[in-house]
């Protein structure tokens, strides 16, 4: 016999679910900002999804915050990126939610690993340092570069960003 949950219980765990994947660590602080409600509420958001799916996530206490297990599995809709830029933007009036260009993504699976550090770049205006290669000079050079938006053009996720070595964007 299958739970049924409500239709807000869905979108909360779908949320938690989503930040798990995507940022590898959730806290209090992203269910306030994201549904507008008090630290309690938020605690109790996690411990409805705990109740339910108890070896799902662990709290790290070093990072002040709930990861994944290696039982997580993804219950409640899709974790493709596009999806996740979607959801996060829905209520967040924080300006780093402003700086992605949400659409489906590409029928290729995105990888979190592949796409954390740009988050965390752009959600803490970090530089960071690149692998570069373009089609006229295809070897791998590195870069500084300060990210400042994450665009999908229909086929492929791109970085928009400031890159030292050529002092422009």
């Amino acid at each position: 016999m299958s739970i049924q949950f409500t239709y807000d219980a869905i979108q909360r765990f779908h949320f938690i679910e989503l930040i798990i994947y995507w940022e590898g660590r959730l806290t209090t602080n992203h269910i306030q900002q994201h549904f507008q409600i008090s630290r309690s509420s938020a605690s109790k958001y996690i411990q409805d999804y705990l109740t339910f799916f108890p070896n799902f996530l662990i709290y790290n206490s070093s990072k002040k915050g709930y990861e994944a297990s290696n039982k997580f599995v993804s219950k409640h809709g899709l974790n493709d990126l596009g999806t996740y830029l979607k959801v996060t933007q829905q209520s967040m009036t924080s300006h780093f939610y402003n700086n992605f260009t949400a659409m489906v993504s590409p029928l290729a699976p995105i990888e979190p690993s592949k796409v954390s550090g740009i988050l965390n770049a752009l959600k803490h205006k970090y530089r960071i340092d690149v692998g570069y290669a373009s089609v006229s000079s295809p070897e791998f050079e590195s870069r500084i570069i300060s990210p400042h938006s994450l665009v999908f053009d229909g086929t492929r996720w791109h970085v928009r960003a400031y890159c030292e070595k050529k002092s422009r964007l």
